[in-house]
């Protein structure tokens, strides 16, 4: 995927250079729109990937970037 000119492949790719870079919730949405197009399990991924930062950070996160679907981790992380 590309992204603000850059290209995203791995997580560490996505992390930096796609949902640090970010700057609003509109960006963010436009962010998955171009992700869920490219790849059906963008949601699960991102869900996973929001459980790299903080409790605080993971919440935004998934508001920000609409996430639908919720894996097992990031729910286990939240109750705690």
């Amino acid at each position: 995927m590309i992204w603000k000119g850059e290209k995203l492949v791995t997580i560490k790719d996505f992390l930096t250079k796609g949902i640090n870079l970010c700057e609003s919730q509109e960006e963010a949405k436009a962010f998955m729109e171009l992700y869920r197009a490219e790849n059906p399990r963008a949601d699960e991924n991102m869900d996973f990937m929001s459980c790299y930062y903080t409790s605080e950070d993971m919440l935004r996160i998934k508001k920000w970037f609409d996430i639908e679907k919720q894996n097992y981790a990031s729910q286990i992380l939240m109750a705690n």
